[in-house]
């Protein structure tokens, strides 16, 4: 398991099983110019794009979104970005290049909303990366100056605990109902001898109708009113939490629809005869027919072209070497390939088709965040 005090060259893997390991690395202009994201020592994503890279985690710990934005240019685009993504989700930040010439206030809020310390952590050509939950707190945040080296964040959590999110505030608020005078005893059951806000969260978790908690000392309130916790109170040593169970789901494949938007970018893609030094062709090592494949000139790094498959419908491969990404939509796929020195080809599985229906039976997965006893 690495620490900020490891080696950066290398990353990690969970401590414990339920556990989940993210890793966010970035090495600005002077300082290797890349943003690198890591789950459970899987690489989801890297690139070497100017600006703040955004990767946006469902509570669950699947991609939702992907995106650089150039913010040495703009940062409205991100600020535009980061607003509209659900409560809850975990994000990931990492810097390339040059993240701050044109950060603005309306960035800077949203990522104060991850948990971001401000004003200005980034600098001109600093590495910088953050670990946060949307409007939550943050679980790590790095930056260091420019020759300095590589920032590294590292934050170990179990997911499900990230679906509890603060009521105005949540530390020295006491919980409410419908409004501040709504403390009905129908709204919560009431658990003594829970010493900790994290042993109180599990007390939730456990019970299929908890919508929130309330905790001070010992007691812990785990409430079960239908309309959720809608209101608090100022009460000093109080901590009110709401809490978003998962949405019971059936899955049934349909593969005429439309593909889902999860993009599971770095277990989708397999490598073509070793990947590695390998060119792509179709039926046999001479098939090379430009109908097989677009040519997206300008991509310098393999996380962008696989983002590039991942947008096109149909795609079923990359091909990559420096500058220059092949997407491959050939209906039968990548058959086969020949060796090139400087070159990767990778195969896709794009997500199957789902429909949802929300009368089933709920996940399964418990997650808390480490070390987190007092506070969030």
């Amino acid at each position: 398991m690495e620490t900020l005090s490891a080696s950066v060259e290398t990353c990690c893997e969970a401590m414990d099983p339920g556990e989940q390991a993210l890793v966010v690395r970035s090495a600005g202009f002077s300082d290797g110019n890349k943003a690198e994201f890591w789950l459970n020592g899987q690489r989801l994503y890297e690139t070497r794009k100017r600006g703040l890279t955004v990767v946006d985690l469902w509570p669950n710990m699947t991609v939702k979104h992907i995106e650089t934005f150039d913010t040495h240019a703009d940062s409205l685009p991100m600020a535009a970005y980061l607003n509209s993504t659900a409560k809850g989700n975990v994000i990931l930040v990492g810097a390339a290049d040059d993240a701050s010439a044109g950060m603005g206030w309306e960035a800077a809020n949203q990522l104060r909303d991850l948990g971001a310390t401000f004003p200005r952590p980034i600098c001109f050509r600093c590495s910088y990366t953050l670990i946060g939950v949307k409007g939550g707190s943050k679980l790590a945040e790095v930056g260091t100056a420019p020759g300095k080296g590589k920032a590294v964040s590292v934050s170990v959590l179990v997911p499900e605990l990230l679906r509890f999110l603060p009521v105005d505030g949540g530390v020295n608020r006491a919980c409410r109902g419908q409004s501040a005078g709504d403390n009905s005893g129908d709204h919560y059951v009431v658990v003594d001898g829970i010493e900790t806000l994290q042993a109180c969260k599990m007390e939730c978790i456990a019970r299929e109708a908890c919508v929130g908690i309330e905790h001070r000392g010992s007691r812990c309130e785990v409430w079960t009113r239908p309309g959720g916790v809608q209101a608090s109170i100022y009460l000093y040593g109080y901590t009110c939490l709401s809490y978003t169970p998962p949405l019971a789901t059936t899955t049934t494949t349909m593969a005429s629809t439309a593909t889902t938007s999860t993009r599971a970018i770095a277990t989708r893609f397999a490598a073509v005869d070793g990947g590695v030094n390998r060119a792509c062709r179709g039926a046999s090592s001479s098939d090379n027919a430009a109908s097989h494949y677009t040519v997206i000139p300008g991509i310098q790094d393999l996380g962008d072209c696989q983002t590039e498959c991942i947008q096109v419908v149909g795609c079923v491969g990359i091909e990559f070497s420096s500058g220059r990404c092949e997407v491959w939509i050939r209906p039968d796929g990548i058959r086969a390939s020949i060796a090139l020195n400087g070159f990767t080809c990778l195969s896709y599985i794009p997500p199957q088709a789902t429909t949802t229906m929300a009368s089933t039976a709920t996940t399964s997965t418990r997650s808390i965040i480490l070390g987190q006893e007092s506070g969030m």
